[in-house]
């Protein structure tokens, strides 16, 4: 009779985990990011002056690190304002 021989299986690394930046956030969660209500943001969106999103369905989605670039050049437009 042949004996069977097993080979010891290695575990495979499981994909690293997306990175924070990376996660993409609902609307609730990216107005929480903000700092600003969902209802501030779907205005926004509407106006077409919010942060870039996607859509899934009727869901947008939006990208974390978008969601920084975005707080950030709104800072800067709103410090080169000039003061009354």
């Amino acid at each position: 009779m042949k004996s069977k021989t097993t080979q010891r299986e290695v575990a495979k690394p499981s994909a690293a985990p997306p990175r924070i930046e990376d996660c993409w956030l609902r609307r609730p969660e990216a107005a929480a990011h903000l700092g600003i209500s969902p209802s501030l943001l779907e205005k926004l969106d509407a106006l077409g002056d919010g942060p870039l999103c996607a859509r899934i369905g009727r869901v947008r989605i939006y990208k974390r690190s978008t969601l920084d670039q975005y707080a950030a050049e709104r800072s800067q437009s709103n410090n080169a304002k000039p003061s009354k």
